[in-house]
């Protein structure tokens, strides 16, 4: 008896209607899950690890090295894609500029585009170097003279496209930026690295909306 059981429970799940009625609610979170892997991207996460500016470093400026002189600035940058998706960056643009408030533009670096991997960090180690005639030394050196720190404005922008399966999403421009703090030695005085940031680190949400509607609104339909 319990064997013929067995055997009608089975026929009844390959009825066709069965499997028709299986699909029917299993596709609105079918389709849940692919609008939400194709509309929410999470922007990748930019910090300066180390800072070095030569010019106002107090052992360099009392003694004869050429370094002292030097309009240069030393930086390690770290990109990491959180996303789970591979992300494409265009040029990566690296502006330096001095003073917490109304800052002076110091110098420019710009990176080459580059394809980076879902959980993969990117670095990039080098040398900025200082044009204009801002009397930005001055001013931190005066600055870390008397005892506090002089403060360095980064900022980075890029153009970022997300690859959702065989394509690659809409370029979408991504702009973040933050402040380094430098005392006598030149170097910076946070020991962590300081996160660069932006109004909008994280687009998914208001997307998210948009992708629980429509799947409400397919599941009502099925």
């Amino acid at each position: 008896m319990g064997r013929i059981n067995v055997q009608d429970r089975i026929r009844a799940r390959a009825h066709p209607l069965y499997l028709v009625l299986v699909c029917c609610c299993l596709t609105p979170f079918v389709i849940l899950g692919l609008l939400i892997y194709i509309f929410t991207n999470i922007d990748p996460s930019c910090s300066i690890q180390n800072f070095y500016v030569p010019a106002i470093n107090k052992l360099f400026i009392n003694s004869s090295s050429s370094i002292a002189s030097d309009s240069i600035v030393f930086f390690d940058l770290e990109l990491e894609n959180y996303d789970y998706k591979s992300v494409h960056y265009g040029a990566v643009n690296l502006t330096f500029s001095y003073g917490a408030n109304s800052s002076m533009p110091i110098g420019e670096y710009t990176m080459v585009g580059f394809n980076q991997g879902k959980g993969k960090k990117a670095y990039r180690r080098d040398v900025a170097v200082v044009t204009g005639d801002a009397p930005w030394e001055a001013a931190a050196m005066t600055a870390v003279s008397s005892g506090s720190t002089a403060v360095f404005k980064v900022h980075l922008d890029t153009e970022l496209d997300f690859r959702n399966l065989f394509w690659y999403s809409n370029k979408k421009r991504f702009a973040v930026g933050g402040m380094v703090k430098v005392d006598d030695t030149g170097k910076k005085v946070e020991k962590k690295p300081i996160l660069l940031r932006s109004g909008a680190s994280f687009d998914g949400p208001p997307k998210l909306g948009f992708v629980v509607v429509t799947s409400l609104l397919v599941f009502f339909i099925f």
